[in-house]
């Protein structure tokens, strides 16, 4: 995952910083993303910080599409 936001932060244009959280499974009661909870599977959400709209939707347009 490290690999990946570096990559991001260092190649795509508009991305300022990223932060990345571990959720405890056994607390996100009501998440829809969270089905069956359990200690094997780890649960993480990542923010980044970018320049402004543009440049979420320009990723999104061009690098999300493609997948």
């Amino acid at each position: 995952m490290h690999d990946h936001l570096n990559e991001t932060l260092n190649n795509k244009s508009g991305f300022r910083d990223a932060e990345v959280f571990q959720r405890d499974p056994q607390n996100d009661e009501g998440d829809p993303e969270v089905k069956k909870p359990d200690r094997v599977h780890k649960y993480i959400t990542v923010f980044f910080e970018v320049d402004n709209k543009e440049s979420i939707e320009r990723y999104l347009r061009e690098e999300v599409s493609n997948i």
